[in-house]
Formats: C-alpha cells, structure tokens, sequence
C-alpha cells in the first residue's frame, strides 16, 4: 500500500500536528494569561479545528483490511504474549511498595527477565504470521508493560526530578501561573495541568503515567511507520522490527520530566525522518512536533528541528553535488553549534563568560564521559555479572562503530546515510561543545557533565534505523541467518530493559534509595515542629522531594545572602553545600550555628535515615550537639531528625 492510499499515517500526523498546535497554543496563552480550565477547553478547541482542516483538506479513506496469512497462528502467539505481559504486569502490582526501595529488579528473581524474552519473541513471531496491523496493538501493550515498571512498583515516586517538575504543574493549577514566566519545561506543565483540568484526574497520576503512555504508543506506532515508509520495508517486517528501537535501554521513556518527552520524540524521529522526503504532511508534522518539543526541554528538541529542516533541504538539492555537500555540511555544523549557543546565552545571563581556550583545555572532561559507570569495591564478581555490565558499556560504542561502518557501506544504496552521518558528526561535535565550554553555577560537581551524557546517549541511539534495516536485509537473504539476528536482538532487548530502571547488586553497588511514606511522615512532623517558625532542613534529596511533594514550593529562606528551598536540594542553591559538609566533615554544633547565624531561619533540622551506613561517632556528634531529636518509624525505616536552635 502506498504512503498516501494509507490512513495510518495520514491520521498519525495530523494527529501529531493538531496536538502540537494545541501545546503551543497552550504554552501562548499561559505566556500572557493564567491558565484556567477554559484556557484548557480552548487548547481542545484549536486541537479540534486543526484535526478538522486538516482531514477536510486531504480526506482519510476507510481502511481496507489486507488479506490475512495464518491468521489463527498468528493470534495465538500474539495472545500468548499478550498474557505472558499480563503476567508481568501483575508480578509489579503485587512488588509495589511505599517502602525506600534501590531497584526494583531486588524484588525479583529470574521471572521478570524470562516472561520479557519470552513475550518479546512471542510478538515478533505472532507480528511476522499475521498479514494485518492487529499486532501493533499487541506491541503497544508491550511497550507499555516495558516501560511502566518504576510507575507501578513506586509507590510514593521514583526519583528526584519528577518530585520537582509535579510540584511545578501543582502550582500551576492552584494559581494559573508560575513566577518567572518562561518557556523552559513549560510545555510539560502546561499539558499536565490542562489534562487535570479537562479530566478530573490528580496531577500526580497524570505526571507519573504521562511519558510511559505517550512511549507505549508512540514507539511501536512511530517506528513502525518510519521503517514501513520511510526506510522502505514491507509491512510484515517493518512490524516485527520496530522491536530493535528497544535494544538501547530505555530509562529515560520511564518517568516524566521535561526531557524525557524530547528523548522518546527524537528516538522515533530517528525512524520517522525519511517520511518527510515523500510527504509534505509527514514533514509538517515532523517539523511542528520537534517546534512544540522545545518548549518542553531544547536539548534535544532545538537539534531535532534542525535536523528535520536540514533533511528536508538535502533532500530538495539531492542529486547536485556541491550544493547537496553544502547541506550536508551545513547539517554537521548547525547541529555541532546550536546546543553550545544555547548554553552560552543561559551563561551569559548568569554572568557568566565562555572560555573558547577550554575546548582544547576541558578535553579531558570529554574523554571521561566514556569512563565506565561500573566500578565497584568488591574482588570478585560473579562472572554473569561481569558479562552483563562489560556488555552494557561496550555495546554503544560497538554498535555506534558498526553503524557507522554499515552507513559508508551502504551510502549509495541508501542515500538517507547521508544526512544521518552528517548528523552523528554534528551531534558529537555538540558533545564535545558542551562537555569542555561549561560549568553550571548551581550544580554540584558530579552532576556537571549531565547534559553531556544525555546528548551522548541520544547520540548511541542513530544507528538503530540502520540495524533494523539490516537485520531485516539479512532475514531476506537467508533465513537462518536472520533468525540468529532475530535471537540477538531479543537479547539485547532483554539486556536494555534490565538496565532501563536502577539496579544493586556486587557489580554495582551504588546505594540510592527511592522516597518512602517515612520520608512523608517525617517532613510533616518537621513542619509540626516547627509550628510556623522559619526553619531549613539539610537531608538527603529524597526526603527533600517528600517535603516538595507535600509543601511544593511554600517555603523559601535566606542563605548566604541567596534566596533557597527550605530544603536542602543539589540544584537549589547554597542550602545543599551544608548538607555535604555535615556528611563528609562531620556534624559539629559549630557548623550548624554558622548556618544559624548566616540564615534566616530560627530552626535547623539535620535528618538521617537508618539505612545510610554512617560511620562510626557520626550519629554520637548530632546527638551531643542537637537540642531535641524525633525518631519517625515507617515499616522497616527508621528516620533520626535532629533540631538545633
């Protein structure tokens, strides 16, 4: 069928293009006016009008069902994936805990890892006997059991982020605004407070399902249609290989924050883009959507509308060769220069200035986002662990380099290579931009290189189009061959989803702890407290997200002559600096009396928890040095919060 007898895609982008109408619209009016439920039902209204002329202009057909091959082989495999993820599904309910929790994989034997592989194997045989699209509903099921993990086993909230941003969108909705106006991470709590609106529903159900519903949907649904009309493979395959956009783990369509809604549009843009040479539709919506992506986070979203631009230039100039060069250069450039430009006007409205010298200087900052992320203290590692994680750090660089190769091999075959090189040139010329120009005023240091590493994990995910196209290549030329690429990829599909979500264990040892309902309850006994004296409180971020989630932004102080959270957090200002001096120096009277002194706070409240491995004398100091201590007991945690006044 072709691309414009379809309706699938016909009715995607015009649904892409009508919802990114009604964000902006949204985003437009919250700019001048509060955001109100009538603002909401207007965003319904321009989405509406936008579908409406749309589909007026370029009618959708009915669909016609293609004649089915095997259909009863091919249902049951489906429907036995389709209950092998039920059965995951249920294993998560019944994990879900409000208890502070590592990973929730420690909850878990070898089932979890077994009924995935398995479902995963079972769809892609089910989506290869079936002649029509009832797959993808089964993959969007999959999808969406495969990124819902630490939705459904968190109880309280998983990470610190989301805490930060819902509390945000729960401001929005109380006061129609939030102080300063701006366009950064505006987006996501815009749509979240419009939805809260329109549907009754909490703000939090709604942040916490948003990402994983729009990734459950869009990845299958997205991918499938780039592969089947943009990378040119029939319908049977390009449904069976949207799967290999999961063999990079997938964290970041997990959880809601402004940037993850980018990083599932750009991994689907990845497979939509060559769409755009042979629909004008398709390139409007591409073009649109990444315009109403950047007002959610422009990290990736300024590169991805550059990159639909530049493609869609290349692709009008194809065929000429100097001024098909110059667009491709032009791509590699535009893309290496932007997201450093916008890093140096937030530095310069922070008064800060740009050393250019660091870029040959800072380098060593760039070779280091290459160090592994899996030292451990420990002799002896079981071997399994051992394979695992030395795949999860070599298999991007590996995979980047065979992309790489596959693309020079097969550029005049393929000519849309061309600007995806040209992109991966970019991009990593913005990496290394980004990784040696710029310190953060703001962001304790191990976090520094955050943006840096973002981009680079966007960077690993191009050559996944080029995968499945050659996997799908070799299952044509010879089957047992693909096969064996078929058994590999549900490997690595396996191997992602394990380290899509935190894990702890021998290999990785990194103790970091999810909010609990104890950190709730102790955050409330502070407030009660404190009975409505000014006070900070130096914790560690996760009972600092508790009391944003239950106070958001209520309350602020005078530190160091810096307005800051109450609550010490790593982005919020010099409050957090105490904190780590408390941990690493020790916590003497003398240093919460200097905190006294050059706050405006009558109460300073230091609180630990019993599964932090303090040692030893620690808790004997804030006990001589406290005023009064409160022990606040939640399951099997014990929280020590000490007052010094």
């Amino acid at each position: 069928m072709k691309l414009e007898e379809d309706w699938l895609p016909r009715v995607a982008f015009r649904l892409m293009i009508a919802s990114s109408l009604a964000v902006l619209a949204l985003v437009t009016a919250y700019l001048v006016i509060p955001l109100t439920p009538a603002v909401a039902w207007a965003a319904v209204v321009v989405f509406c009008f936008a579908f409406a002329v749309l589909y007026r202009n370029d009618g959708v057909p009915e669909p016609v069902p293609p004649p089915r091959i095997r259909p009863d082989a091919g249902l049951l495999f489906l429907a036995l994936s389709f209950v092998a993820d039920a059965m995951l599904f249920a294993l998560f309910v019944a994990a879900r805990t409000d208890e502070a929790i590592v990973s929730p994989w420690n909850a878990f034997s070898w089932e979890p890892f077994v009924l995935f592989g398995v479902s995963t194997i079972l769809l892609f045989v089910g989506s290869r006997w079936r002649e029509d699209r009832l797959s993808l509903i089964f993959s969007v099921w999959h999808a969406f059991v495969a990124v819902s993990v630490s939705a459904i086993v968190y109880g309280v909230g998983f990470g610190f982020d989301p805490f930060l941003h819902r509390a945000a969108e729960e401001e929005l909705v109380r006061n129609g605004f939030i102080e300063p106006r701006q366009l950064l991470y505006v987006g996501q709590y815009v749509l979240a407070s419009a939805l809260h609106f329109l549907s009754g529903i909490s703000v939090k159900a709604i942040d916490v399902w948003l990402v994983p519903a729009f990734a459950s949907a869009f990845i299958p649904i997205g991918t499938y249609l780039g592969l089947r009309y943009g990378w040119n493979m029939n319908d049977r395959d390009a449904r069976s290989w949207w799967i290999v956009a999961l063999i990079q783990p997938f964290m970041l369509a997990t959880f809601t924050v402004p940037f993850t809604w980018t990083y599932v549009w750009y991994l689907v843009l990845l497979f939509l883009l060559p769409v755009a040479e042979k629909s004008r539709l398709a390139f409007a919506a591409l073009s649109v959507g990444s315009l109403a992506m950047s007002v959610f986070h422009p990290l990736l979203a300024v590169p991805a509308f550059l990159f639909v631009l530049g493609y869609g230039t290349w692709s009008r100039v194809r065929g000429h060769v100097f001024v098909e060069c110059a667009a491709l250069v032009a791509i590699a450039l535009s893309i290496a220069i932007s997201i450093p430009a916008l890093f140096a006007v937030y530095q310069r409205s922070q008064g800060i200035t740009v050393d250019i010298g660091s870029l040959w200087s800072g380098i060593g900052r760039f070779t280091l986002l290459f160090q592994s992320p899996f030292s451990h203290p420990y002799p002896f590692i079981p071997w399994h662990l051992e394979v695992i994680y030395d795949a999860r750090y070599w298999f991007p660089m590996v995979g980047m380099g065979i992309g790489i190769l596959v693309s020079l091999a097969l550029i005049k075959k393929i000519p849309t290579l061309r600007p995806y090189l040209a992109f991966t040139i970019g991009l990593l010329g913005a990496i290394i931009g980004v990784s040696t120009l710029f310190v953060f005023r703001g962001i304790i240091p191990h976090e520094q290189s955050e943006f840096a590493l973002r981009l680079l994990t966007a960077w690993y995910l191009i050559p996944l189009p080029i995968f499945a196209v050659l996997f799908a290549r070799v299952w044509k030329w010879r089957r047992a061959a693909g096969v064996v690429c078929a058994a590999f990829v549900f490997v690595l599909v396996v191997h992602a989803w394990f380290f899509s979500y935190p894990q702890f264990n021998l290999k990785y040892p990194f103790f970091s702890p999810s909010v609990s309902a104890a950190d709730v309850e102790a955050v409330r006994a502070i407030e009660d407290d404190a009975a409505g004296r000014p006070y900070v409180v130096l914790s560690n971020q996760m009972t600092s997200a508790a009391a944003i989630q239950e106070f958001h932004f209520n309350s602020y102080v005078t530190v160091d002559g810096e307005q800051a959270l109450w609550y010490a957090i790593p982005t919020g200002g010099p409050l957090y600096a105490y904190y780590s001096r408390a941990i690493y120096e020790g916590p003497v009277r003398g240093l919460f009396d200097e905190l006294h002194d050059r706050s405006s706070a009558d109460i300073i409240y230091f609180v630990i928890q019993d599964y932090w491995p303090w040692y030893p004398g620690f808790v004997d100091e804030l006990v001589r040095g406290s005023d009064d201590q409160l022990t606040i007991r939640g399951g099997t945690i014990r929280i020590f919060i000490y007052r010094y006044e």
